[in-house]
């Protein structure tokens, strides 16, 4: 799955504050976000400030390029662990190409 299609189908999950409260538990936020972090985040405030998730039309109204996805929150758990694993993976990457210019400059990596 692409990030964004992984992003969007989290966030299409979410149905319920206790959705977002497993999300946050499992250690997401909207730093693990290649794409759809602002979408995150405003969900995030918006429960917070009004004890709800915002439905599908306010959220369409803030993010029109949103595109929800036909999920339920039972598929939330496996878009976490697809979401924190491409995160991951981006990271790890960065960090792997970074250490390689410094490598290829002679540069101290420590």
């Amino acid at each position: 799955m692409q990030p964004k299609e992984t992003e969007e189908k989290l966030i299409s999950s979410i149905k319920t504050p206790e959705d977002l409260s497993l999300v946050i538990l499992s250690g997401v936020n909207y730093d693990n976000f290649l794409i759809r972090g602002d979408v995150f985040k405003f969900i995030s405030e918006y429960s917070s400030k009004y004890g709800s998730i915002p439905s599908s039309l306010i959220i369409s109204n803030e993010f029109p390029d949103f595109n929800f996805n036909n999920t339920n929150s039972e598929e939330l758990k496996f878009f976490i662990d697809e979401l924190q694993e491409q995160d991951v993976k981006r990271k790890t990457t960065k960090l792997i190409l970074k250490t390689g210019e410094k490598l290829e400059k002679d540069e101290n990596i420590y």
